[in-house]
């Protein structure tokens, strides 16, 4: 079912299908829905979605090397046919499957060689409407020649397959057709000699181990038998009803041993899950649970309930343990969440849950105060009862644990689960209750989480009764808890079960192991018995084989031989009759689970979480329940695992066990200094309505896909930027600005072969990259992709790509090799002449950014962009470019993404030239002179070459898009809009509106005149004395340390731009936080930022896959500023990590990425001119070097040929490109497919 095509392809479907060939299957059966892919029935009116999800299914399985065996339909008639035709006995039907038949050849044909037009012919004996009706099985065989001709004559290809799917009692029906030209011909044309494929119904067969055993070895002598040709075998229901057992025939066969079976089960999902990549195994999958899916919260009755003498209550070992002082900060659970008092307040939160089931522990000695039944407490069963019936009034179904730890003092003064005795006492306990509570709780829990009681309170000692021994106690407490559950669950099974309907099961708590090293079988062997010491210890007996698993067995006595000087373990042993009593007491598995273990030589979950104090917002714990919830997902929708509901633990915050209050798990925080114990919901809270509210991850609105396309001239582009590319940089040993001194290294540079390096200047990303561990693995550009000297190579992939743009940066210092036009470099000036004439041949548009990061270091020794000198400097180099260029090229960019020119590079010190000692004021002096020389450059194209060159020229800026972590909370929705103005307001405030926004100005000057500095000040090197470079120009600014513009510059700034240039990855979450009094850019935001955790990784820490915010963000552009053209100048996605060139993960992003953009285009009327995809090729990513790449193209730096390879997202974008945009499937195959 998990591949019906009612959703997509489940994610990693691939990787199942490997395993599977792996294994040595060769074919899988692929039965196709008649009424999905034809919901009229007519074959022009096809559900185009459907078909697509098919044909990508055969796809995966050949790409798997698995043969698909299709099957045309089953018995069943699709209802909305019937109801028009009739049964099989009507023509009319049979026509139109006979046209279903002809389609599915058609569209599915070139990717199957083996088909079956019909299976399961037993049911169609009884499709007739009366007696004298023709037989329906005739009417089908008939139908099954005609369509056997149709195949080979209308679809001829050798090779391929067509015939009939029989079970073995459609043997038994073929002799009872009358006796007719018809059915004999359909049966044994000599002309066609089909081919039947046989299918025997092994799950008819008797159960037991001996008959299936028998079952086997006769089958396989049959398979042996000379005379029968068996070409293929489908052993999914002979394994799914074995049940195998050690056993060897005397033709050698032999089987391995069930244990070794339910071990293998570890290693199948280590198998299958192993050879996921990050991407996949993170993706999120929207989709729901099935209808009836039981959404819970959780409650354990020592933790909340209190009252802990009331009523006739007995002593529990957990109250003895607290009045003992065993708890953190001596704390008791005497009061609790006073829940023994407070029923209709507890089962009001569950309604405002809106919860369909409760599940809620009872405390056996608040009903058998000693234990036994003879101090029944009245009292006590009145409290079940009362919320009991609360619970069915509003709706909510309970679910009753009759034991989560609070064992009655009374049984354990006489030794409690080591005790033989208390199996009885227990079953006694559970008749109580089943017979008190039975006709109204329909659900069992017998034990919760039986582990930590063996464990904790019989092997180390931290829980009561606090008793330290791994040797005896902790197993004979597994042994007697296990008889325990079994008795409790015979006797609802033997006197209630007939009449209340219930069911009885038990929750196991355990974590997942995986092996550390994957490829080591002893990393595998120790994950294996970390799994069978945890959950297999209760699971074997229980749901396996009425016995301990093998390798807990093997492992206790492979210590026992190597240890003969320690007391050995000893692992109790069950009778035969013992076995077979507790195997199988179980209506359902409940699984408690919290995490996973890395391990090396869905019942109950939720974890801790404060978050830095803030008691009601709780987005870690949020974070934590999307993840795993999504996960149970998964597992239902993809693994086909029976996921039947998902308890969220807890209800509210409560006694934690040995941490008493220190820790709070609930949904609802609990006052626990108010003596009422008032209670009021988190965030959590919140969410988790909301996910039951939905029954899960539907896709939400806005990030379902939107089908249409964009204008006619979209612009459609990618990138790079001069220093990760261009390469052929100069040895940067010594740092030199002398023209004298750079010809010398040049003439050096030739001898020593490196090529001709064309007099360039050295950049401050030369220096940092060759500053020691300033770039990751100490990486340079001094290769770089060598673009320098592929021009041809860089355009033909550009071809490949079908892009009607390229957006690529020119080097400063390499036309201008100390950032002034006294020293031109006419060479590197023509490696860009003959970029931009190679581009134009190819149809393909120049877009250059005048300057992305790579400042000559000459004028970085005089202050680079600190000194307000270099606004002259840019402009001079900018009038340089458009002088040589400008008559070839019609898309400019001023400055690239200024925000991390100023605070990467001169706050954080983290890009070049790596300042970092004044992050209070220096950003925004870098800042400050940025937009000054931005407009300086845009107002001289404007004046001097735009009527001329008719050009377009803007600035890039970036920005992430930031949602509040707590939508509920106006302090993080206040520092989600810091973050944005902080980011793009920055820059986008002046160009766009004038001046920085308000709130910069206003939050940076009150927190400057707060520190008391009345005078900000900032340095500027005094250009005009070269020969002294420590002299300085201190200047009185106002009292903020954000500069401020005159008048004139304000207005010179405004509106200097033609298009917005727009980079965007990523979104954050943002949420206050106080810095005090520090000075620096992240305490003026007064935010900080985190990520949900749930969002799909790349190769960079600082980029989550989430589409949807590119929307909002364009969307804020273009309230915020007027709604001008945007050309989105970036976008992309990184890896790192093993090369793969079937990137997926960059596929999906693109795809959902520039999806949102159409949205923002189609539907909410952004003006979106053009898209530009970040990068072309892997290159030199900054700081990060080599190691993250965020390329369509594969550059292999092994090859000192430096070859570009095209990654599976080249097709991708190249496909988005060539449609312009996403055709509607539902409109049928688009041209552009």
């Amino acid at each position: 079912d998990v591949f019906d095509c009612s959703h997509s392809v489940p994610l990693g479907s691939r990787h199942y299908f490997k395993y599977l060939q792996s294994r040595g299957v060769t074919h899988f059966k692929v039965p196709l829905s008649w009424d999905q892919i034809l919901p009229t029935g007519l074959p022009s009116q096809p559900q185009q979605s459907v078909v697509t999800c098919y044909r990508n299914l055969l796809k995966e399985l050949l790409g798997a090397g698995l043969q698909p065996l299709v099957i045309l339909h089953g018995s069943s008639i699709p209802d909305g046919l019937r109801s028009r035709f009739g049964g099989w006995e009507s023509q009319e039907l049979v026509n139109k499957f006979q046209q279903y038949a002809e389609f599915a050849f058609h569209e599915f044909g070139a990717l199957v060689r083996s088909w079956v037009t019909l299976s399961e012919l037993d049911n169609l004996q009884h499709a007739g409407l009366h007696a004298d009706a023709p037989s329906p099985l005739q009417s089908v065989l008939k139908l099954h020649r005609n369509i056997y001709q149709i195949f080979h004559e209308k679809f001829p290809n050798g090779g391929r397959l067509l015939s009939l799917g029989l079970r073995q009692s459609d043997v038994a029906i073929l002799p009872q057709l009358k006796a007719s030209t018809t059915v004999s011909s359909a049966i044994v044309p000599q002309e066609y000699s089909p081919v039947f494929i046989f299918h025997d119904i092994l799950n008819n067969c008797s159960p037991s181990e001996s008959d299936w055993l028998q079952l086997l070895g006769r089958f396989l002598q049959v398979v042996n038998m000379n005379d029968l040709h068996i070409v293929g075998l489908d052993v999914t229901d002979m394994l799914a009803q074995m049940n195998i057992q050690d056993v060897s025939f005397s033709d050698g066969v032999s089987l391995k041993t069930e244990t070794e079976g339910f071990k293998r089960s570890y290693q199948n999902v280590w198998d299958r899950f192993g050879p996921q990549t990050t991407p996949e195994r993170d993706a999120f999958l929207n989709d729901s649970f099935p209808a009836g899916f039981q959404w819970a919260t959780s409650s354990e009755s020592f933790k909340i309930e209190g009252g802990w003498s009331e009523g006739g209550k007995g002593e529990t070992i957990w109250d003895r343990f607290g009045h003992e002082n065993n708890v953190f900060d001596n704390q008791t659970a005497d009061l609790a969440c006073d829940s023994y008092h407070k029923v209709d307040y507890d089962v009001y939160l569950l309604r405002g849950l809106h919860v369909n089931t409760y599940q809620f522990s009872i405390s056996w000695a608040r009903i058998f105060p000693s234990g036994h039944g003879g101090s029944h407490s009245e009292k006590g069963a009145l409290y079940y009862d009362k919320l009991i019936n609360a619970l069915i009034e509003s709706g909510i179904h309970p679910v009753a644990t009759l034991y989560h730890w609070d064992l009655p003092q009374a049984l354990q003064d006489y030794g409690g689960w080591t005790n033989g005795s208390i199996v009885e006492a227990f079953r006694d306990y559970a008749e109580f209750c089943f017979s008190r509570f039975g006709d109204r709780v329909k659900t069992w829990n017998t034990f919760n989480s039986p582990w930590v009681v063996s464990h904790a309170g019989y092997g180390t000692g931290e829980h009561p009764p606090g008793i330290k021994d791994y040797v005896v106690a902790s197993y004979q407490v597994t042994h007697n808890m296990l008889k325990s559950h079994a008795e409790a669950w015979h006797v609802y099974n033997d006197k209630y079960r007939k009449s209340h309907g219930g069911k009885v099961g038990i929750a196991l708590n355990s974590d997942w192991a995986e092996p550390k090293d994957p490829s080591s079988v002893e990393d595998k062997a120790a994950a294996d018995r970390y799994l069978q010491s945890m959950l297999g210890w209760f699971a074997h007996p229980v749901f396996v084989n009425g016995d301990y698993p093998a390798a807990l067995k093997t492992q206790i006595e492979k210590k026992r031989n190597e240890c003969p000087l320690s007391e050995p373990a000893r692992l109790p042993v069950f009778t035969p009759e013992e076995s077979q009593r507790i195997r199988g007491t179980a209506d359902f598995f409940g699984l408690t689970h919290y995490t996973s273990r890395l391990v090396n030589s869905s019942n109950g979950n939720g974890m801790p979480t404060e978050y830095s104090g803030d008691t009601f917002n709780d987005s870690h714990r949020i974070e934590y329940m999307k993840g795993y919830i999504n996960e149970a997902l998964k597992a239902y929708d993809l693994d086909g695992v029976n996921v039947k509901g998902y308890i969220a633990t807890s209800l509210m915050d409560s006694f934690e066990w040995r941490d008493g209050y220190k820790f709070a798990f609930g949904l609802h925080h609990v006052d626990f200094n108010q003596p009422n114990r008032p209670r009021s919901p988190k965030y959590s809270a919140h969410f988790y309505h909301n996910v039951m509210r939905d029954n899960g991850f539907p896709t939400p609105d806005d990030e379902k896909p939107v089908y249409g396309h964009f204008r006619k001239g979209f612009i459609w582009s990618t990138a790079t930027a001069s220093y990760q590319v261009t390469a052929k940089s100069l040895s940067c040993s010594t740092f030199v600005t002398s023209p004298v001194k750079i010809k010398l290294m040049l003439t050096i540079s030739r001898l020593k072969g490196v090529g001709e390096l064309m007099e360039k200047g050295l950049s401050i990303w030369d220096k940092f990259a060759h500053t020691p561990l300033r770039v990751l693995n100490d990486d340079t550009g001094d290769v770089a992709c060598n673009s320098y000297n592929k021009v041809e190579e860089d355009v033909a992939i550009l071809k490949q790509l079908k892009v009607t743009h390229y957006r690529f940066s020119i080097s400063w210092p390499r036309v201008l090799p100390d950032g002034t036009t006294k020293h031109i470099n006419e060479a590197g000036l023509n490696y860009y002449h003959r970029l931009v004439d190679a581009l134009l041949a190819a149809n393909i548009q120049p877009h250059i950014t005048l300057y992305h990061w790579d400042l000559p270091q000459a004028l970085q020794d005089i202050g680079g962009w600190e000194n307000v000198t270099i606004v002259d400097r840019f402009k001079e180099y900018a009038d340089f470019i458009f002088e040589r260029l400008g008559d070839k090229v019609k898309f400019w960019i001023t400055i690239n993404e200024p925000y991390n020119i100023a605070n990467i590079g001169h706050g954080y010190g983290a890009a070049a030239p790596g300042i970092s000692f004044r992050p209070g004021t220096l950003p925004y002096i870098v800042g400050h002179h940025l937009l000054k020389a931005h407009a300086e450059a845009w107002h001289l194209y404007n004046d001097k070459y735009r009527a001329k060159q008719m050009g377009n020229i803007s600035i890039t800026i970036n920005s992430d898009w930031s949602e509040p972590r707590n939508p509920y909370k106006q302090e993080d929705v206040d520092a989600a809009r810091r973050v944005v103005q902080f980011y793009i307001g920055w820059f986008a405030h002046p160009v766009f509106n004038g001046d920085y926004s308000d709130t910069m100005k206003t939050i940076i000057r009150e927190r400057s005149l707060a520190a008391n500095l009345t005078k900000s000040r900032y340095r500027l090197y005094n250009w005009w004395k070269v020969s002294d470079k420590t002299s300085l120009l201190t200047l009185a600014l106002n009292p903020s340390r954000l500069p401020e513009f005159t008048p004139e510059e304000i207005k010179r700034i405004k509106g200097t731009y033609d298009y917005f240039g727009f980079n965007h990855y990523t979104t954050v979450l943002g949420f206050p936080v106080d810095y005090k009094n520090l000075q620096h850019y992240d305490a003026d935001r007064g935010a900080g930022t985190i990520v949900d955790r749930t969002w799909l990784d790349s190769g960079s820490d600082w980029l989550k896959v989430s589409p949807f915010g590119f929307r909002r963000i364009l969307n804020f552009i273009k309230e915020e500023y007027g709604n001008p053209p945007i050309i989105i100048t970036e976008n992309g996605m990184s890896e790192h990590g093993p090369i793969d060139l079937n990137d997926v993960h960059r596929s999906y992003y693109y795809e959902k990425y520039i999806n949102q953009v159409l949205k923002a285009y189609l539907l909410d009327n952004v003006d979106i001119r053009g898209y530009t995809a970040w990068s072309l090729m892997d290159n030199l990513e900054w700081a990060r070097g080599f190691s993250e790449r965020f390329g369509l193209f594969y550059v292999n730096h092994s090859d000192p040929n430096l070859p570009r390879v095209a990654k599976d997202s080249v097709s991708t974008y190249a496909t988005i490109i060539t449609c312009n945009g996403f055709p509607d499937p539902a409109l049928g195959p688009h041209e552009c497919l």
